[in-house]
């Protein structure tokens, strides 16, 4: 494990308490420790594990997958064929077929659809493993931000920021590669969500240690702050809400041995259902958020 003390990401406190313990969703024997910032709140992970890249490597993780082997694989590529079109009609409210640059793309599925949408794209991808996918699919995807030139006009990070040990240092890089009427996009988990609350640990956008950092909305205005950055509108990804259940579901089941297995499924419906009303009438309940920032 890492030994340097932390800083909270949101206001820089050292002082911390412990918030959460939280099972690795593919290995629930193994559980990681989230900590509360004293001073504001935030939720991180620590300690890190020095050789996390290890944890990206299991075959259930899906956004590396190059196939859906279960029936939560497929449901994923399922959903996600949707978000894709939700994701393009909601850029192309601010840009039409522009210079778009995905930071973490993964093996290049949003690339790809925006590419057959008629944009010029480009990726980082640090992941060899998934970054080859989509070059032999055709994209043009580096391993580092610093090996990307010119500016774009659209910077997405689609479930990326929460992953980055140093979110700051890669923030200020993006900014500086959009255009001056350029957007950047930012989609995470929302640790205020409804299904965060009743799935507590069990959530599984907790994702630990995979997932470092745990926001509410509060956190990521706070977060932009420093970067002259600022939120101008928010949406939810309608489906992460059923799928981020029916994970936390599973989770909660494997660590029960699945006792009270039906139960459970029967509550992780109501859960998503009860959550979608929410998100209906107060955006900053979704499971999931999506921040349009300029």
């Amino acid at each position: 494990m890492t030994v340097k003390p932390p800083s909270c990401l949101i206001c820089n406190s050292k002082e911390y308490a412990p918030f959460l313990e939280v099972p690795n969703r593919f290995n629930v024997l193994e559980s990681f420790i989230l900590v509360r910032c004293s001073t504001c709140g935030f939720v991180y992970l620590w300690p890190v594990p020095e050789e996390i890249e290890k944890y990206y490597e299991d075959e259930g993780y899906q956004p590396h997958q190059e196939k859906a082997e279960t029936f939560t694989d497929r449901l994923y590529r399922w959903i996600r064929v949707i978000n894709l079109n939700t994701k393009r009609h909601l850029i192309e409210k601010y840009h039409k077929k522009d210079l778009l640059l995905d930071y973490g793309c993964g093996t290049g599925a949003f690339l790809l659809h925006m590419k057959n949408a008629g944009w010029s794209v480009q990726g980082a991808e640090p992941s060899e493993k998934a970054r080859s996918v989509g070059i032999q699919n055709g994209l043009d995807i580096k391993k580092d931000i610093n090996q990307i030139s010119g500016s774009f006009n659209v910077i997405t990070l689609w479930h990326v920021l929460e992953h980055i040990e140093n979110a700051h240092e890669v923030i200020d890089s993006l900014s500086r590669k959009l255009t001056l009427d350029g957007i950047l996009i930012i989609a995470v988990p929302n640790r205020d969500s409804l299904d965060a609350r009743v799935y507590k640990s069990h959530w599984v956008a907790f994702d630990a240690p995979r997932h470092l950092y745990h926001f509410r909305p509060q956190d990521m205005v706070r977060f932009l702050e420093p970067h002259h950055l600022r939120i101008v509108s928010k949406r939810i990804l309608f489906f992460d809400t059923w799928f981020n259940t029916l994970l936390s579901w599973q989770t909660e089941s494997a660590m029960s041995q699945k006792r009270f297995y039906a139960f459970g499924l029967i509550k992780s419906g109501l859960v998503a259902m009860g959550a979608s009303f929410r998100e209906a009438f107060c955006v900053d309940s979704g499971s999931s958020l999506v921040y349009v920032i300029q």
